[in-house]
């Protein structure tokens, strides 16, 4: 994808309800965190905290990311629930 550096604001909110994102951030936090890399060059990243924060997750961990997951899942399940139930098959009664 495109690396877009300003998102308008009504759409926001789409990164915070993303599978993908929340799964990327928490196997990025489990990788990086506490490594320590060797540098060559002044702009490369000594540390896996540094790559986490390059990345923009710096404050994030891996049970917030699975916070994240849970919390899209249940409410795919619930909403997937009320839909089945409202258009559940209605029958002719039987005399």
């Amino acid at each position: 994808g495109y690396y877009v550096k300003t998102v308008p604001k009504a759409f926001r909110w789409i990164q915070n309800v993303s599978l993908i994102r929340h799964g990327f951030e928490g196997l990025s936090v489990n990788e990086f965190q506490g490594l320590k890399f060797d540098t060559e060059l002044p702009s490369d990243v000594a540390t896996g905290q540094a790559a986490l924060e390059r990345l923009g997750f710096g404050e994030s961990t891996v049970s917030k990311s699975l916070a994240g997951l849970g919390r899209i899942m249940l409410f795919n399940y619930l909403f997937t629930y009320a839909v089945l139930k409202d258009k559940k098959p209605s029958f002719q009664q039987i005399e």
